[in-house]
């Protein structure tokens, strides 16, 4: 999926960042300047491009502390585009049972989770020194892992009457994710020659383009179904909403979902 996140640069009329190459007399690059006047009309494609994860697997462990809490946390492994990343879960969770065999319960926690991310960034330098003034362009492209820290919210609602061939389940649910929060780094090697000495002066630097965080609202349907008394089958479709994503070409995915528990 795609979408937009502010503090693109300005491009000029035909939707590209224009720049001039200032080379030395040997015929190397010295430097990138912005053409003075030709960037000034906003970016209108997407920006941002997040490929989700074609598979997606978990443990997790439940231990009850009380009659109506339990603490809970666990690992996950996703994998994309032949990248493997790994992430987490915890937190507590609070449930009971009503009367007619309704049971509910609540879980708050945060998640942490790698992201791989392929990024590009331009850097506009203004500099003032004793020397003078000088203004140069950097061209950077970071290929790197990353991992946040995210909460979440969860509220599930289910039947359980022992005597009924299956149950029923509703989940519902609110979390955040983090998809991109780094700094720029690594020069991008299509703009620089093998000559090239990089080594500019950087100061405070003001990223208009900061935090890219995503949020969704989950909700799934399903049946239970028990086998014995320490096993059961949980089965539904999970129906994922993304909010906080401007000009999103998708805001709904719906995928399957099984999950089996064991009471040790």
């Amino acid at each position: 999926m795609s979408g937009k996140v502010a503090g693109h640069t300005l491009v000029n009329e035909y939707g590209f960042f224009e720049v001039d190459t200032i080379f030395n007399p040997d015929g190397t690059i010295n430097r990138y300047e912005e053409v003075s006047g030709a960037n000034r009309f906003q970016y209108q494609d997407n920006n941002l491009f997040w490929s989700v994860p074609s598979v997606n697997a978990g443990l997790d462990i439940d231990i009850k502390l009380t009659r109506n809490l339990a603490l809970f946390g666990g690992v996950n492994y996703s994998s994309e585009n032949n990248k493997s990343l790994w992430g987490g879960n915890f937190g507590l969770g609070l449930f009971g049972v009503g009367k007619n065999y309704i049971a509910f319960r609540l879980d708050a926690g945060a998640h942490i989770q790698s992201i791989a991310y392929d990024a590009y960034t331009v850097e506009s330098v203004e500099y003032t020194g004793s020397s003078g003034a000088d203004d140069y362009v950097i061209f950077y492209h970071d290929v790197d892992e990353t991992s946040h820290f995210n909460p979440f919210i969860n509220l599930t609602i289910n039947s359980c009457s022992p005597d009924w061939i299956f149950n029923f389940f509703v989940n519902a649910g609110y979390s955040w994710q983090t998809l991109a929060d780094f700094e720029p780094a690594e020069p991008d090697e299509d703009y620089y020659d093998e000559y090239y000495y990089f080594d500019f002066y950087r100061e405070i630097v003001y990223d208009l383009r900061g935090e890219t965080t995503i949020g969704f609202f989950h909700f799934t349907p399903g049946l239970t179904f028990d086998f014995g008394e320490y096993t059961r089958l949980l089965v539904g479709t999970r129906f994922y909403f993304i909010s906080q994503l401007n000009e999103a070409s998708s805001s709904l995915f719906v995928m399957p979902m099984m999950q089996v528990d064991f009471t040790l």
